[in-house]
């Protein structure tokens, strides 16, 4: 017999019974926890991120044996990491930027490195791939963190055009000082044959 009665007061009815008594028992924290949760999101700060994309033409060319290709992708992105890096937190860059949309006061030296360390914190650099990066820029508004990711981004491709250009100068420089010095030694060396006849 105390088989049949412990089965009868563990029945579905008599669980059912306990649950609506203690109702109150669910609810309440259910709710409370629900409120917290919904005046704590509602007190956060509105945070907005905007993101561009930069690309560029690999300067390594497509055609180059197959075996370094890999090899050249990775030395691409560390290059561009490190220019990257160079040129968007350069301390001028940032402090151009700072003063063009008054992120922070730049009143005493304390105060701008202060702004520069902030500033290189709000900014976020990740590679798409070897030859594309995205650039990100955080802020409470979403129309002034759009305005200074366009700026970075315009930055960044004038500095890099800048890079490019003193490049290309020193490659022409040395390209043209070889061409003066093989020139020079194929006429010594025309003259010494013209001797030899």
């Amino acid at each position: 017999m105390q088989t049949n009665t412990a089965a009868q007061g563990l029945s579905v009815d008599a669980v059912l019974k306990a649950l609506r008594r203690r109702k109150f028992y669910l609810l309440i924290p259910t709710v409370l926890l629900t409120a917290a949760f919904a005046i704590y999101a509602l007190k956060q700060p509105e945070r907005f991120r905007a993101r561009v994309l930069l690309a560029a033409e690999s300067t390594i060319p497509r055609d180059s044996v197959k075996a370094r290709a890999d090899a050249a992708a990775i030395i691409n992105i560390q290059e561009q990491l490190r220019t990257v890096r160079e040129t968007l937190l350069d301390r001028r860059a940032l402090e151009a930027v700072i003063r063009e949309f008054r992120l922070y006061p730049l009143d005493t030296k304390e105060r701008a490195e202060q702004a520069i360390e902030s500033m290189k914190s709000r900014i976020q650099l990740q590679v798409e791939g070897p030859d594309a990066l995205y650039v990100a820029f955080e802020g409470p508004d979403r129309q002034q963190v759009m305005q200074v990711t366009n700026r970075l981004a315009e930055l960044f491709i004038e500095r890099t055009s800048e890079l490019r250009g003193h490049r290309v100068e020193e490659v022409t420089g040395f390209l043209d000082t070889e061409v003066d010095r093989l020139r020079r030694e194929l006429s010594g060396r025309e003259q010494s044959v013209q001797t030899y006849k």
